[in-house]
């Protein structure tokens, strides 16, 4: 008997709370239309508690469905600053927009990898990112559409820092080396012949270091990278 009439003193405390308050709670299950406030997100739209006007989410309050969120509201969906977290296992933490991730944020798939920079409409726009990996390590660079693109710094999970080069998401790191030590080798560097030179093994399709990775390319005259299809001339100018 103890427990029923404590049971019944807790829902009475909840609805008290809820007539003195700002807060509003709404669920498939509540027919009583004084607490419907709803959530126009369908993967939120099972349960809500938090501020309401005109019947729709706004301000401050969580929702909860097949997925899950907790933070502001504007007209029934996600606007300002939130937690969005989906049943997949990704979540997201930063700005929204109309219910869109808009703004600075940090998205983070379900198998640990998160990547921190600006959204708009909903996805990662090119620009600054910091990519950090399930065991902590992290990548920091640039986005050129949509793929890692430049100079980045890589920081491993033991705190050791190492300049990294990409080109069009590939780590051309060893082939910028590479490339670099072949126009060192020579003072009468001409772009070509040294090159040629120290990669002809190369040139005619033999496994070399990098298991025929380069190739000769008769209209440009040069050795190519065919892993990136591209020639060290034209590597280095990216990053020299």
């Amino acid at each position: 008997m103890q427990k029923y009439f404590y049971l019944c003193l807790s829902f009475v405390l909840t609805l008290s709370i809820g007539c003195t308050s700002n807060i509003y709670k709404y669920s498939k299950n509540i027919k009583d239309p004084d607490l419907i406030c709803r959530v126009l997100d369908p993967g939120l739209s099972e349960f809500y508690q938090g501020d309401c006007k005109n019947e729709l989410a706004s301000g401050i309050g969580k929702a909860e469905g097949k997925n899950k969120y907790e933070g502001n509201f504007k007209n029934g969906l996600p606007h300002g600053k939130g937690v969005y977290r989906w049943s997949s296992g990704g979540s997201y933490d930063g700005e929204w927009k109309n219910g869109k991730r808009n703004g600075i944020g940090t998205y983070t798939k379900s198998d640990g990898v998160s990547y921190k920079g600006y959204y708009s409409n909903g996805t990662l726009t090119d620009g600054r990112v910091t990519i950090t990996y399930k065991n902590k390590s992290k990548r920091i660079g640039t986005l050129v559409n949509g793929r890692l693109h430049g100079v980045i710094t890589y920081s491993s999970s033991s705190g050791g820092r190492d300049t990294e080069y990409w080109r069009n998401g590939k780590d051309v790191t060893s082939y910028v080396h590479k490339c670099r030590s072949a126009k060192a080798a020579s003072s009468a560097y001409k772009g070509i012949v040294s090159i040629f030179n120290m990669f002809a093994a190369g040139a005619r399709g033999d496994n070399i270091a990098e298991g025929g990775a380069w190739g000769y390319n008769a209209a440009r005259k040069q050795p190519v990278i065919r892993a990136i299809d591209c020639t060290c001339n034209e590597l280095l100018r990216q990053f020299d």
